[in-house]
């Protein structure tokens, strides 16, 4: 496998040899852009048959890919060599693997983990909701679907997830704002009093729900709030299927989502340290 590195302004101007589903595919995803996106295409038989990018946010370097067929073991170690080669000067902490959605082939996450310092991951899980609602206990919080401000939201995810503060914390502006972007965005707020101390936030795809998030702030974990606001959201959505994802080393969160039907479908993330660090 060769890889090649050009701006998407370079590309049309470039004399590679392009599958015509995958040229035509980059064209949709960065066209509409207003910058010129930094691609790594990768060659495989002189044919350009995949490509990733590395946007970086904070310290976190990404690495979104798509391709068209499977890689072999060979194939992805040459990826992560070239990486390894490729940010050796650069400033960074993590590096997150993900296939861009509609990717052929996106369950082959695994096998980049041999060859990588890996932290933890993150897999999808899938649900399809009972026809009969769930029983809820009745309990001294106050429950409600009102959406709270950006800044709150903001704020409160920020104290939930202390642990990832790292590798996530300079992400959740952005992904708080992206979710109110969207359209049929729901929540189920709990609050003591008026402190907002459980959360959770779901969009409707049509085609499924997403669990956008599930958080709960740490002093008032203990107390059923994670299994009392997903239970309000299965009751919600009956007989349709409810897809969220979840980080490995949560295995609280995880235990609770299997409790209630969620299977894992696939790996969707591999959150790995900078290459030649090491605890």
């Amino acid at each position: 496998m060769k890889i090649h590195h050009l701006f998407y302004s370079k590309l049309q101007a470039s004399n590679l040899d392009f599958s015509e589903s995958l040229y035509d595919y980059i064209h949709k995803l960065f066209a509409p852009r207003n910058r010129d996106i930094e691609l790594f295409l990768a060659e495989r038989d002189g044919v350009i048959e995949g490509f990733f990018t590395l946007p970086q946010k904070g310290t976190t370097i990404y690495v979104p890919m798509y391709f068209l067929g499977e890689l072999t073991r060979d194939e992805i170690e040459q990826i992560t060599l070239f990486l390894s080669a490729l940010l050796k000067d650069n400033d960074y902490s993590w590096l997150v693997f993900v296939y861009r959605n509609g990717s052929p082939v996106n369950g082959q996450l695994p096998l980049f983990s041999k060859f990588l310092d890996v932290e933890t991951t993150c897999s999808s899980y899938l649900l399809t909701a009972p026809v009969n609602p769930l029983e809820i206990t009745d309990d001294s919080f106050t429950w409600n679907e009102i959406m709270p401000d950006e800044g709150s939201l903001l704020s409160f995810q920020l104290s939930v997830y202390t642990d990832d503060l790292d590798y996530m914390g300079q992400s959740w502006e952005s992904l708080i704002s992206m979710f109110l972007s969207w359209t049929d965005i729901s929540c189920v707020n709990c609050y003591d009093g008026t402190r907002l101390v459980a959360c959770l936030l779901a969009v409707d795809k049509k085609d499924y729900v997403y669990i956008y998030s599930v958080g709960v702030l740490p002093e008032y974990r203990g107390n059923g709030l994670g299994k009392a606001q997903l239970r309000r959201l299965i009751n919600r959505y009956p007989g349709r299927e409810i897809k969220l994802e979840a980080y490995s080393k949560d295995t609280p969160a995880v235990r609770l989502y299997e409790s209630h039907g969620f299977q894992e479908t696939r790996m969707s993330q591999l959150v790995a340290r900078k290459f030649g660090d090491s605890e």
